[in-house]
C-alpha cells in the first residue's frame, strides 16, 4: 500500500471518527448524559440545561425509573409528521446533546420519549438531521412513572 493511499485511509477514518460522536453502550446511559432535557407536561414547556440547579434533581428523578430497566429490541419506526402531531397532544421528554451520538448503531441528536401515567415502557424516539426518523429504542422500566406526572406536572 502506498503512502498515498495510507494519507486517504487516514483521512476517511479521521471523517468516520468525526461523524460517529459519542458512542454509548445503552441507551439508558445515553439518557442520563444528555446535555440538556426539554419537558412538556400538560402543554407547558421548559428546558432544563446542565447548568441549572434542578438538573442535578431531575437526573436522580430519572436515574430512579431506570433502575432495574433494560433495553429490548424495539419494532417501532419513527416517521417524523406523525412524531410531530403526538408531540402537540401528549406529555413529553426530550434528551438533547451537543453532538451527534450513537448506540447499536443507530444515530441520534437527540432522544424523544412520551409519557401516560403507569406504563411499563417507552419507545425512544430518535432525532437525526432535525428530522424523527427510522428504528427506534424500547426501554422495558424498572420503575412505574406515575410519580413524574406529581413532580413533572
Amino acid at each position: 500500500m502506498g503512502y498515498g493511499m495510507i494519507n486517504i485511509l487516514s483521512i476517511c477514518l479521521g471523517v468516520v471518527s468525526i461523524m460517529s460522536g459519542i458512542n454509548f453502550d445503552s441507551v439508558q446511559k445515553a439518557i442520563m448524559s444528555a446535555d440538556s432535557v426539554k419537558v412538556s407536561m400538560s402543554q407547558n414547556e421548559y428546558v432544563i440545561d446542565r447548568e441549572n440547579v434542578y438538573y442535578t434533581i431531575f437526573n436522580d428523578f430519572v436515574e430512579k425509573i431506570l433502575d432495574g430497566s433494560h433495553q429490548v429490541p424495539a419494532l417501532g419506526v419513527a416517521i417524523n409528521d406523525e412524531v410531530l402531531k403526538e408531540k402537540e397532544n401528549k406529555n413529553w421528554i426530550e434528551f438533547n446533546f451537543k453532538e451527534l451520538c450513537e448506540c447499536d448503531g443507530l444515530n441520534f441528536e437527540s432522544l424523544l420519549v412520551f409519557l401516560e401515567k403507569d406504563m411499563g415502557g417507552v419507545n425512544v424516539y430518535r432525532k437525526i438531521n432535525g428530522e424523527y426518523s427510522g428504528r427506534c429504542f424500547y426501554i422495558n422500566l424498572g420503575e412505574n412513572v406515575s410519580e413524574i406526572f406529581d413532580v413533572l406536572g
